[in-house]
């Protein structure tokens, strides 16, 4: 509740006026760390720190790609999608595994990306056997 005695807006008694806005102030210092927030870091990376970032940052992308080329084999295979979630599997393994090779790291994901691929190729064939048999079966029936 605001004090009758004090016009609106002032400060409570005992406090000071309130800071100018904005910040910082001119000539204020910058906040702990010595630059400001949003820019880059005081001490910038080693060629090494780089190298390991970006190879992390590969490490990552192997691994999304193993994943959805995984699963777009399952969707291709169980939901009868191959025509569609084949080819996807494939690209998306067949990415993951080149950078692999390209790099020299995630090589623990080789072993989803190469289930990708032949699920990929399986689904494709198996939807080309049930096309086959769908005409067949249309074929026989005239």
């Amino acid at each position: 509740m605001q004090n009758p005695y004090q016009p609106p807006g002032a400060p409570p008694p005992g406090w000071g006026p309130p800071p100018a806005p904005g910040w910082p102030q001119t000539g204020a210092p910058f906040p702990p760390g010595g630059v400001p927030f949003g820019s880059a870091s005081a001490y910038p990376m080693t060629p090494e720190q780089r190298e390991q970032a970006r190879l992390r940052a590969v490490e990552g992308e192997i691994q999304d790609q193993a994943n959805a080329g995984l699963l777009g084999a399952c969707v291709g295979l169980f939901c009868f999608l191959g025509v569609i979630g084949g080819p996807i599997a494939m690209y998306r393994a067949n990415k993951a595994l080149r950078l692999i090779r390209d790099n020299g790291v995630g090589a623990h994901h080789a072993g989803k990306a190469k289930a990708a691929l032949a699920l990929g190729g399986l689904s494709i064939l198996t939807f080309v056997a049930a096309l086959g048999v769908i005409i067949f079966i249309g074929a026989r029936s005239r």
